[in-house]
């Protein structure tokens, strides 16, 4: 019995060893694109609610409200800066304030890029 309860907990940690090891080489090789489905679709869809339109190509579009900086942050995060509104009502900021405090915006406002923390949380304030 003994001998028998060592060979299963032996398989089942075999088992999940390799798991873990083609896990990790499926995720740093990424030969079927696994990271960039999980990291800048799956996340970003699932955390933005979908309200953001996302694109795989994005064209030159220079925001009036955002730095360059900014902009290229948002890309980098897959989010279409041309899909943002132009002009942020007095309503959204009182939002933005409350969700990201006073300091945060502040920062943003003084052309800090936003961070994908920020963008999930303001999320709620277009």
């Amino acid at each position: 019995m003994k001998t028998f309860l060592i060979i299963i907990i032996t398989v089942i940690l075999t088992i999940i060893i390799w798991t873990g090891i083609v896990t990790a080489v499926i995720w740093y090789a990424n030969p079927f694109s696994v990271k960039d489905l999980v990291v800048k679709g799956v996340l970003t869809e699932i955390f933005l609610g979908g309200n953001i339109q996302l694109s795989a190509g994005f064209t030159d579009y220079n925001h009036p409200l955002l730095t360059a900086d900014q902009e290229n942050t948002l890309r980098d995060m897959n989010i279409d800066p041309s899909t943002l509104p132009t002009s942020i009502s007095p309503e959204m900021e009182t939002c933005f304030r409350a969700v990201l405090g006073d300091k945060r915006v502040d920062e943003i406002i003084g052309g800090t890029a936003p961070s994908i923390l920020d963008v999930m949380k303001g999320q709620s304030c277009f």
